[in-house]
C-alpha cells in the first residue's frame, strides 16, 4: 500500500500540469515568444506568433494563414510590395534599387541627391541627365525633331532612311540635311539662311526663287531701327555686328587696302582717291570719338567694298550738300556686276552739315560686297565717315 504513494515526481508534474497555447513553456515554446506549436505557425521565429499585429515584412507576421493586402499587391512588378515601396508605379524605384540621377528617390531613403535636383534651364530635365541644361528646348522628354540637333538626349538624331533624307544626310556637308530643308544637297552653296549669291545660277538661301533681282528699299530710316536691323541681320548668318569707328588710326595716315579690317574705303566711283585718317582738330570734325575718315580731296563718290557678303550696312556720313539731300543714290555689286541700286540712300539728312546717319539694305537676301555712292554735288565733296557697320 505504502509503494503507490511514492510515484516519480516528474511523472506527478506532467499529470498535474497539462500544455498550455499562449504560455512560455520551454517543453513546447522553441522560439520564447509564449506560443506553442500548433498556434504558433513559426516556433523558430519570435517575431512570429498568434494575435501580433501585422506588419510589412512580406511574413504572416500574427499567424492568420493570409498576407495583408499592402504585402500582396505589387503594381510595377519590381518584386517588392506596395507597403515597402516608395513609389508602386516605377519599377525603378524600390528598396533595393540602386540610386541614379533620375530626379527619383530609387532606393526609397527619402533623399534625392542635390545634384538632381539641379535644372538650370528650367525644362523639368536635372542637369544631370539633361544633355544640355543651357538649352530648355532639350531634355529628355523633347520632342525630336529634324534640326541637326539631338532634342530628347537620347544620343541620335531624328531618322535616317536607305535614300539619305534624314537628319544624318549631309551629302554636300554643307551642315543642312534636306529634312532640315537643303534644297540641293549635292550642293554646298545652297542651304536655308544662306546669302543668295545672283551670279552663280544656285537658289543659295533654298527660298525656291534662284537668282531673284534684289530690292533695295528704305525701311523705318532712323539709326536706332537701322542698328537694330543691322543687329538681327547679322545673328541670322550666325555673325555679329560690328562698327569700324577708324579710331585705332593715327591721324594724317593714308586708309589703304590693309589699314582696315573686313573692309576698304576709296573715294570718286572709280576708286581713285585716297582717303585718310583725321582728326578732330580738322574740320569737321566726328561724331564720336576724335579720329574719322576723311578724302584728301572732294570726291564724286564712295567705294565701300567688304571682304564677306552683306545685305545691310548704315554708316554715319558727313559732307552731305542739304540741297541734295534726296539725290545720293547708290548702287551695289557682286564678283564685279551691277546688282541694282536705289534712287536715294535712306537714313536722316540734317541741313546743319553734322553727322548724318544713312543705311542701304538689300531685302530677299541678296549678297553685296560693294556699295558705290553717288555724290550727286557737281565738283564733288569732302564725304567723311565716322563709323560704318556690317556683318563680320
Amino acid at each position: 500500500m505504502l509503494s503507490r504513494l511514492f510515484l516519480p515526481v516528474a511523472l506527478l508534474t506532467l499529470v498535474a500540469s497539462p500544455v498550455l497555447s499562449g504560455c512560455n513553456n520551454p517543453l513546447c515554446d522553441n522560439d520564447g515568444d509564449g506560443y506553442c506549436a500548433p498556434d504558433d505557425c513559426d516556433d523558430s521565429d519570435e517575431t512570429r506568433y498568434p494575435n501580433r499585429a501585422e506588419v510589412c515584412d512580406g511574413l504572416d507576421t500574427n499567424c492568420t494563414g493570409r498576407l495583408s493586402d499592402e504585402e500582396v499587391i505589387d503594381e510595377d512588378n519590381d518584386g517588392v510590395p506596395l507597403c515597402m515601396d516608395c513609389d508602386d508605379t516605377l519599377p525603378e524605384v524600390q528598396m533595393q534599387a540602386p540610386e541614379i540621377c533620375d530626379g527619383f528617390d530609387n532606393d526609397c531613403d527619402g533623399v534625392i541627391p542635390p545634384e538632381e535636383l539641379i535644372d538650370e534651364d528650367g525644362d523639368g530635365d536635372p542637369g544631370c541627365t539633361d544633355c544640355d541644361d543651357q538649352d530648355p528646348e532639350r531634355h529628355r522628354d523633347a520632342e525630336e525633331i529634324c534640326d541637326g540637333i539631338d532634342n530628347n538626349c537620347d544620343n541620335a538624331l531624328w531618322w535616317d532612311d536607305e535614300a539619305g533624307n534624314g537628319e544624318n544626310s549631309d551629302d554636300d556637308f554643307d551642315g543642312f540635311a534636306p529634312c532640315m530643308g537643303d534644297c540641293d544637297d549635292f550642293e554646298p552653296l545652297a542651304w536655308p539662311g544662306n546669302y543668295e549669291y545672283l551670279t552663280d545660277g544656285v537658289d543659295n538661301d533654298c527660298d525656291g526663287q534662284g537668282d531673284n533681282k534684289p530690292l533695295l528699299s528704305p525701311e523705318n530710316d532712323f539709326p536706332e531701327m537701322l542698328q537694330i536691323f543691322l543687329e538681327e541681320e547679322c545673328e541670322r548668318h550666325d555673325r555679329v555686328a560690328v562698327w569700324e569707328t577708324f579710331e585705332d588710326g593715327l591721324a594724317g595716315d593714308p586708309i589703304g587696302p590693309t589699314s582696315l579690317i573686313g573692309m576698304q574705303i576709296r573715294g570718286n566711283t572709280n576708286g581713285s582717291g585716297n582717303y585718310s585718317f583725321a582728326d578732330s582738330a580738322t574740320s569737321p570734325g566726328p561724331f564720336e570719338g576724335n579720329i574719322f575718315a576723311r578724302p584728301d580731296s572732294p570726291v564724286d563718290g564712295v567705294s565701300l567694298r567688304f571682304d564677306s557678303p552683306q545685305t545691310l550696312v548704315m554708316w554715319s556720313i558727313v559732307g552731305v550738300e542739304p540741297n541734295y539731300g534726296d539725290q545720293y543714290n547708290a548702287d551695289i555689286f557682286w564678283d564685279g556686276i551691277n546688282l541694282g541700286g536705289i534712287a536715294s540712300i535712306f537714313g536722316t539728312t540734317n541741313p546743319d552739315f553734322t553727322w548724318n546717319s544713312r543705311g542701304l539694305y538689300s531685302y530677299e537676301n541678296v549678297a553685296f560686297e560693294e556699295i558705290v555712292i553717288y555724290d550727286p554735288v557737281p565738283g564733288g565733296e569732302y564725304v567723311a565717315f565716322d563709323n560704318i557697320g556690317y556683318c563680320d
